[in-house]
């Protein structure tokens, strides 16, 4: 797979959808998000938007509004699960209950650097 690094342009203004990436790649959408997200493991901040597509940001304005929108949708994700969890945390065998914990513990320590 061709180094995604090289196909993401600086600044917002210029991101790149998904698609286009793909067919710059010459790889499917699937494969260009996997490839991103190990970008960012290994620590590159690649941005993105809903509209636009993918971009390095060019100023900290441009980092810290990415960086704003992610903790935002982490915020309302946060509340969509709170009720979930009570339901678990009500019904739940023994059995379900760890499994719930292994999952927290697992997605816990993937976030522990953010």
């Amino acid at each position: 797979m061709k180094d995604i690094k090289n196909y993401i342009p600086l600044g917002k203004d210029n991101a790149i959808s998904c698609r286009k990436l793909a067919e710059k790649m010459g790889c499917s959408e699937r494969d260009v998000q996997a490839a991103v997200l190990q970008a960012r493991a290994e620590g590159y901040p690649i941005c993105s938007t809903p509209n636009n597509g993918y971009f390095m940001p060019m100023s900290v304005d441009e980092a810290l509004a990415y960086y704003r929108s992610q903790l935002s949708r982490l915020h309302s994700g946060n509340i969509a699960l709170r009720p979930v969890k009570e339901l678990i945390r009500r019904e739940a065998t023994r059995e379900q209950w760890s499994e719930l914990e292994r999952i927290e513990r697992e997605l816990s320590d993937t976030t522990k650097t953010a």
